[in-house]
């Protein structure tokens, strides 16, 4: 079965706004009137900005004060715990976690954010388990079905995937994603209408990710509709021309088309973007040869 490859850059936590409005611009404490020491609210106001604007070092000492003044303020975990996940410190971003939870047992967005953590470590059971419970406090969740999807494929329980993913779209229908991962996971089962029509979706929802015309264009090659899937090659590097693996498979098309030169030309792109490591630079490079000699 396909992967779907996610890179976690950071963790996302949805915030309430007025917390938000709340913290100085800069990150600092912010006080009016006359000095006064700094509450514990001061100090989660403080440690949101700071997070905002990427300062996780800060963050955790806002944080760290503000439990110091009061042991009972979920949000201060939370925030110290997004902090720890961002500076790979995961075993402490759990920690904080379950204190946040353990205060606020009915909080669906710490749970998610604890499936996050979990999913990042590969804890998948664990992952799924909290995506889990934070789908039954909150089922209007859209996030949460996805994330839980991602947590099945690395489970191999496709099937359960592509019902979440299906909720998600559900709740979604706008979001351009759970199409494309539905799509991936269809395609493994040898459902390629169907998966052709879940990329078709996605392109309409994001016509902009050349992504999506190239994986639609490998299901059309692999039907042997040539034209719909040199159209599809031909819009994915159009959006994106450093990608190499367009290339690469615009060449073969050419190939077989006899079309020699522009398939040389294909497979130059290829190999001068794509890393030696890619796995298929060696079988691209034994193509180029072949049409050298």
């Amino acid at each position: 079965m396909k992967k779907i490859i996610i890179t976690v850059v950071a963790l996302l936590i949805l915030l309430p706004a007025a917390l938000v409005s709340a913290a100085p611009l800069d990150g600092k404490i912010n006080r009016t009137g006359p000095q006064r020491p700094a509450t514990a609210k001061d100090l989660v106001d403080a440690a949101t900005r700071a997070l905002i604007h990427g300062n996780n070092d800060q963050v955790v000492v806002y944080a760290t004060k503000a439990i110091d003044l009061d042991k009972k303020n979920s949000t201060a975990y939370a925030l110290r715990g997004i902090a720890y996940y961002n500076l790979r410190k995961g075993d402490l971003s759990l920690t904080d976690f379950d204190s946040a939870i353990k205060l606020e047992p009915t909080d669906s967005l710490l749970y998610y954010g604890r499936g996050n953590i979990q999913l990042y470590r590969m804890q998948y059971e664990k992952a799924v388990e909290d995506y889990s419970k934070t789908i039954e406090l909150d089922p209007d969740m859209q996030l949460a079905y996805c994330s839980r999807a991602l947590s099945f494929e690395a489970l191999k329980k496709y099937d359960s995937a592509i019902s979440d993913y299906t909720q998600a779209i559900s709740l979604k229908p706008a979001d351009p994603f759970p199409y494309y991962a539905r799509a991936l996971l269809l395609e493994d089962k040898g459902q390629h209408n169907d998966a052709i029509a879940d990329l078709s979706k996605a392109i309409e929802n994001d016509p902009q990710n050349a992504n999506y015309y190239y994986q639609r264009g490998l299901i059309y090659f692999g039907q042997s509709a040539t034209s719909k899937a040199l159209s599809d090659f031909n819009k994915s590097i159009e959006l994106d021309p450093q990608s190499p693996n367009a290339y690469g498979q615009r060449g073969m098309l050419e190939e077989l088309g006899n079309d020699k030169m522009a398939a040389k030309g294909d497979y130059a792109n290829f190999l001068h973007y794509a890393p030696k490591s890619h796995p298929a630079y060696a079988q691209i490079q034994k193509l180029y040869d072949a049409l050298n000699k």
